[in-house]
């Protein structure tokens, strides 16, 4: 493919499980010719009854990673259209939970840990396809502490001090790096746990900040050592 973001995408994966597709369904109709990537060209805008019976047959079997870093079900339509109940809502991200995931794949190692992280079959080495100090742009590009802007959506961080497997500092970091662009971002530090979450913070944390966040109701969370 001669499309650059396909080029530059293709070189984190060796090419593996990617794909490029030149025809997009105009779903909603909001998408222009101006709209889209090199090499790709505009399809005609369905009709509403078309739609209903005619869904995405994509839409049930995985994740797509757009080339501007958008997450969608479906790689060549629009979904921002008017089907469904929750039509005034964007499908942008609103809110993150990150229950102890890395941040910054080069950094992993500066802590004690089970994995050697910068070894080449560790997990992080495996995802990038390259020994993430062998690789270290593709390391970054794919370490969300890289990402971190002023219109990211807000975080709730939960992670055990004790974790052998992800260390601690890798929340903390993320934490800081979006207090720094004032990204509302809190972080639940729990001294004694390793990599896993009591299952009542679901209730107790989680489902409150949703609450403040979508509804309104209560505060947003406070930084806590348990």
């Amino acid at each position: 493919q001669k499309n650059k973001d396909f080029i530059e995408i293709s070189k984190l994966n060796d090419n593996k499980n990617i794909s490029f597709k030149t025809k997009y369904e105009n779903w909603s109709g909001m998408i222009k010719d101006d709209d889209l990537p090199e090499g790709c060209e505009l399809g005609e805008t369905l009709e509403f009854k078309n739609k209903i019976k005619d869904p995405c047959w994509e839409l049930y079997r995985k994740f797509y990673i757009m080339s501007d870093a958008r997450v969608g079900v479906c790689a060549s339509r629009d979904l921002e259209g008017e089907i469904g109940n929750f039509r005034s809502f964007s499908s942008e991200v609103h809110a993150v939970v990150n229950y102890y995931g890395p941040s910054a794949f080069l950094r992993m190692d500066d802590q004690p840990s089970k994995i050697l992280h910068n070894s080449p079959d560790s997990p992080e080495s495996q995802l990038i396809g390259h020994p993430i100090q062998e690789a270290k742009e593709s390391a970054q590009n794919a370490s969300p502490l890289h990402h971190v802007s002023a219109r990211d959506a807000p975080h709730f961080h939960f992670h055990g001090m004790q974790d052998s497997l992800v260390p601690y500092q890798q929340s903390l970091l993320l934490h800081h790096a979006l207090k720094k662009e004032k990204v509302s971002s809190a972080l639940i530090s729990v001294r004694k746990a390793g990599h896993r979450m009591p299952v009542e913070f679901t209730k107790e944390f989680v489902i409150p900040f949703f609450d403040f966040l979508f509804h309104g109701v209560g505060k947003f969370p406070k930084d806590l050592s348990l």
